[in-house]
């Protein structure tokens, strides 16, 4: 796996790293470099950790700079014990510590090493744990809350990925973490909630990646021209019926959201309503449309001088597309909103 993940602090842009994990005729093999601009102010020039076959840890090398000081940091593993060579602010110190055969190595802001992760958490369940080396602070138990499946929706097509909840015990506070992981148990993103810290893979990162957050028998994706721009929406085609031919033009419904920046399925409490409707409405017959609002989700266009009716003008045009469809019924066209909608 090679694979470069952009960093995010509150959705905004603040740094990149990029990722190899390598097999190699003696184990394992990850090396990145990147950076995080300022305040973080980190630039990695090398990163190298190796594992045994078994993941045993064995080497961790660090080369770079810190708020423009150089830092290194070189550790190596028996066993049960690792020693830290550490450089950084022209202070140099070494340490040694007792640790858990197999654990996984963690050095703090290196969010590469979380590649040594991802492989071992399918051979845990909600409640399982491991231990994690947090070099070269000293190692702590890494738990499982849980195991979410979820599924993104990219340019080439859907990615399966299970969420795994972590919680690694510090002694002072335990520090929640979220990995995901693809079906190669490769890594795709990471969330350190502490600090805010995103590093989401670049094919899952695109503008044009979605999190699926339901998805109905009959469901599709596609882009709405509108004005200069294209609103992205699902059509959920209407259940067939239980007896007799399903008819040849179906009446439609456009779910149209309230205020603000509403995707298409409308989560609300962690319920997504608007996907929960099309799917009552499509077995009752209906041609159904929900659409991320336009500057929202997959959409396009700008919000800063939208008004209301810039936004009617947007469900104009998914009404017109509509009409142009050989399966819609063009005289039997509803729509559906609340609040703005």
């Amino acid at each position: 796996m090679s694979a470069t993940f952009t960093v995010l602090i509150q959705g905004a842009r603040v740094g990149v790293e990029s990722v190899t994990l390598a097999r190699t005729g003696g184990g394992w093999l990850i090396t990145g470099s990147g950076e995080l601009y300022p305040p973080f102010d980190l630039v990695t020039r090398r990163f190298e950790l190796t594992y045994g076959p078994d993941w045993q840890p064995q080497r961790l090398a660090i080369e770079g700079s810190y708020k423009g000081d150089l830092l290194a940091l070189s550790t190596s593993f028996g066993l049960t014990q690792a020693t830290s060579d550490v450089l950084q602010g022209g202070q140099r110190g070494s340490v040694t510590q007792t640790i858990t055969p197999r654990t996984v190595v963690l050095p703090n802001n290196f969010l590469g090493a979380y590649a040594g992760l991802a492989p071992r958490l399918p051979e845990l369940q909600a409640g399982g744990s491991l231990p994690v080396y947090i070099a070269p602070e000293g190692e702590y138990r890494a738990t499982v809350l849980r195991v979410t499946p979820r599924r993104i929706i990219t340019p080439n097509g859907p990615v399966d990925i299970r969420e795994y909840d972590l919680r690694i015990d510090l002694p002072a506070d335990p520090v929640p973490v979220q990995v995901w992981i693809d079906g190669d148990a490769h890594l795709a993103r990471v969330v350190l909630q502490a600090n805010g810290m995103v590093a989401v893979r670049d094919d899952l990162s695109s503008v044009l990646s979605r999190v699926e957050k339901i998805r109905v028998e009959g469901d599709a994706d596609v882009f709405i021209p509108a004005n200069g721009f294209n609103l992205a929406a699902t059509v959920t085609t209407p259940a067939a019926p239980a007896t007799g031919p399903a008819p040849r033009e179906a009446p439609a419904v456009v779910l149209v959201g309230g205020a603000g920046p509403q995707d298409r399925d409308h989560m609300a409490y962690g319920v997504p309503v608007f996907g929960q409707i099309a799917r009552a409405l499509s077995q009752a017959g209906y041609f159904v449309v929900r659409y991320d609002r336009r500057g929202t989700g997959q959409s396009g266009g700008r919000v800063e001088n939208a008004d209301i009716d810039a936004y009617a003008g947007d469900v104009t045009q998914i009404v017109r597309w509509l009409r142009d469809r050989k399966d819609v019924d063009d005289d039997r066209i509803a729509v559906l909103g609340y609040g703005e909608g």
